[in-house]
């Protein structure tokens, strides 16, 4: 037959274990309702006991408050009392305790040696009594103690511990008040404490969600500093926000050990792409399972390599602020290892597909003389941004951004476009960079001067002057960025109308075009650097002159070529 005392208060709903107490008849007014039914939140019959405990304790306290006339003390700690971490109440105890003890001590020290030996024996028989496992008498005491701390404190509890996790810590506070005791018993006040979980030197227990928060207000600091774009401050925002709920915020920072980051590094792998968009209102673990069930792809490796460094990161902090004696999170990668090399995130243009988007359609329709010339308000754009990203190597954002005094003709006579981050009186962005190596003086194409590429300019200049920016109709985004409207009309439109587009190919493959066009020519590892912006690795002299003098690099540009690519019949076209 089975144990009733093994369920009692305990009902199981679906595999979850309820905690399910009837209501005193006289208090039933009081309480509001018969019953009292509470998930338990767990599917272990093991673990359900253990929570059994702690809401006999709760609601104990309660009916005994209301025999008593009084309110709901439980419901009036959680809106009123100050939330501390478990640690920290216990440490508190423990000094006041050991305090009491020792002006006790002073006070009212024993006799003669009989009555020393005597409250040596039992102090003793207290700490073998706390240190032998099973002893029925140790769990009263920790039940007691615990009961006397939180009343005694007037404080929350502000993290949830199991019952287990508690009465262990409580316990091991039991005994450093009874080993601090025996110091003094024998005149030993060689160390302030033994157990370092009661070291006075030890700074008071952070919760993870303050940690965090503290991560997060030096990133936003740091942004504002340097100027970091909004898409980049909500990325961060994001990121932080994703890592606090999976640790939760009311853990203690040095509760988080190694088992707990590979944890959280579990949850990252399984969680769905885009669970924000898919799945906004469920949680971490119903978002996971329902992402399973719709067969939705998690999160690519760098995504999940980027929420890794931010709970990192965090930890880092923690460890700087002596909270942690290390990083348990230090070393880890996402689990799944990435299956794409680095040099294949994003595929160039074939010489091939670079020649038939330039020569498309679009494009005859703009070649003098064409029967039906395109002249939409896009035609400006539409024309320019292909045409430099793959003959100068430009990032689209740094084309888009474009004003018209960015372009420049040097004393011996090399027109060029100054790619620099810019300001304007009011101290606000105008142009932003991607990495400071993105600074830099490139050549201008003899293929764009020839088809009328500083006509464009000057017509330009006479419309807006040297601040207005060159392509006048891309306006920027929510974030800032002025290419944004453009990317996705080339993604879904004009670039799948002149070409296939593979795998891992984007408007971005231009850059990596021009980046093999430079190859093909070899080009020194200088010129990627000068033309590109691209780091190819640091060597010494690296720190000496410069590299960027556009006269020197003209050379580089007008090498930059692809196969069978003939735009004789745009020439005049601006």
């Amino acid at each position: 037959m089975k144990n009733v005392s093994e369920t009692n208060r305990l009902l199981k709903r679906k595999n979850v274990w309820y905690y399910r107490r009837r209501v005193p008849l006289p208090l039933v007014s009081k309480v509001g309702k018969k019953f009292i039914q509470i998930s338990l939140e767990t599917s272990s019959l093991a673990e359900a006991k253990k929570r059994r405990t702690v809401r006999d304790l709760e609601w104990d306290t309660r009916f005994d408050a209301f025999e008593n006339g009084g309110d709901d003390p439980v419901a009036g700690d959680v809106a009123d009392k100050p939330e501390v971490p478990f640690v920290d109440l216990v440490r508190r105890y423990v000094d006041r305790i050991d305090h009491r003890s020792a002006h006790r001590l002073l006070a009212d020290g024993p006799a003669d040696l009989a009555e020393q030996r005597a409250m040596r024996m039992d102090n003793e028989l207290e700490l073998q009594a706390l240190t032998t496992p099973d002893d029925p008498h140790v769990a009263e005491w920790v039940y007691h103690a615990e009961r006397r701390m939180l009343a005694d404190l007037d404080v929350a509890v502000a993290d949830s511990l199991s019952a287990s996790r508690s009465a262990e810590i409580v316990r091991r506070g039991l005994v450093e008040i009874a080993r601090r005791k025996a110091a003094r018993l024998h005149d030993d006040f060689s160390k302030k404490h033994f157990d370092h979980l009661f070291d006075p030197d030890r700074p008071m227990e952070v919760l993870f969600g303050e940690l965090a928060k503290q991560h997060l207000a030096m990133k936003l600091e740091e942004a504002e500093a340097n100027t970091q774009s909004s898409k980049w401050v909500e990325k961060v925002t994001a990121h932080v926000a994703l890592i606090r709920e999976i640790v939760g915020d009311k853990k203690p920072v040095s509760a988080i050990d190694f088992d707990e980051s590979l944890r959280v590094r579990s949850v990252i792998a399984q969680l769905p792409s885009n669970r924000s968009k898919f799945y906004p209102k469920l949680s971490i673990e119903k978002a996971i399972q329902q992402g399973k069930k719709d067969g939705r792809a998690t999160m690519a490796f760098i995504t999940q390599t980027d929420y890794l460094r931010t709970f990192k990161d965090i930890l880092d902090l923690g460890c700087l602020k002596r909270l942690l004696p290390n990083n348990p999170a230090a070393t880890l990668q996402p689990l799944k290892k990435d299956q794409v090399a680095l040099d294949k995130k994003r595929l160039p243009f074939s010489e091939e597909q670079v020649r038939s988007v330039l020569t498309s359609p679009f494009y005859h329709q703009c070649s003098p003389g064409a029967s039906k010339p395109y002249s939409k308000p896009d035609r400006d754009w539409r024309f320019w941004l292909p045409l430099i990203c793959a003959l100068m190597g430009m990032r689209p954002l740094e084309v888009c951004q474009l004003l018209v005094g960015d372009i420049h003709k040097t004393p011996k006579g090399t027109d060029f476009i100054d790619v620099a981050e810019t300001k304007d009186d009011d101290d606000e962005n105008v142009k932003t960079l991607k990495t400071s190596a993105s600074r830099r003086q490139i050549p201008i194409h003899p293929e764009l001067l020839k088809i009328g590429f500083l006509n464009f300019v000057d017509g330009r200049r006479s419309m807006v002057g040297e601040k207005g920016r060159l392509f006048a109709h891309l306006k920027p985004d929510a974030h800032g960025n002025s290419a944004s409207y453009p990317m996705k009309r080339f993604r879904d439109h004009f670039l799948p109308a002149a070409i296939k587009l593979q795998p891992r190919q984007s408007f971005y493959s231009f850059r990596h075009s021009f980046r093999d066009a430079l190859r093909r020519c070899e080009a020194p590892a200088s010129a990627l650097k000068a033309l590109g912006g691209w780091t190819e690795a640091k060597a010494v002299s690296d720190h000496y002159g410069t590299t960027h003098d556009p006269d020197h690099q003209a050379q580089w540009i007008a090498k930059v070529v692809y196969e069978g690519l003939d735009l004789g019949f745009l020439e005049g076209a601006y």
